[in-house]
């Protein structure tokens, strides 16, 4: 039925292999680093058992690439890596905490302030109408909307 099958030899599976590794490199993930280490694995496999069928080789492959893509997965949910940065890539993230005072007064419990050297769109938590010069905190962040909440005086 597919006679190309047949002829499979350990250099197509570390060929696969090479091939799956160079698109791994060129989209950064680890979604395909797997499966090409399984093609490798599997080529190792065939160059010891060269009259594997092509069946056989295929569900090899198959079992080994979904096994260690989910053991991966699953060893890294058990192992996360530490960062002394972790909300490096979440920009808005950073902000929660942050004292900011209202530049632009608030209609209807929304208005705008100035974060850095940036214009945010910004929505009172208890839906309150802060006038110019109010400081408020960041609770939380919405997308690009900043959920802020005013930030207490000290009694």
């Amino acid at each position: 039925m597919y006679p190309f099958l047949e002829q499979l030899t350990f250099w197509h599976w570390w060929a696969l292999g090479i091939l799956l590794l160079a698109f791994e490199i060129a989209v950064p993930s680890t979604l395909l680093l797997w499966p090409a280490i399984s093609a490798g694995v599997l080529g190792l496999i065939i160059l010891v058992v060269p009259g594997m069928g092509w069946e056989n080789q295929l569900l090899i492959f198959s079992v080994l690439a979904v096994s260690s893509s989910v053991g991966w997965r699953y060893w890294q949910k058990q192992n996360p890596t530490i960062t002394d940065q972790p909300l490096l890539n979440r920009r808005a993230s950073q902000y929660v905490g942050r004292r900011l005072t209202v530049t632009e007064a608030f209609q209807n419990g929304r208005g705008f302030v100035m974060l850095d050297d940036s214009r945010w769109e910004a929505e009172a938590i208890d839906g309150t109408d802060y006038p110019i010069g109010a400081e408020i905190e960041v609770d939380e962040v919405r997308g690009t909307l900043l959920r802020v909440r005013a930030v207490p005086r000290p009694s």
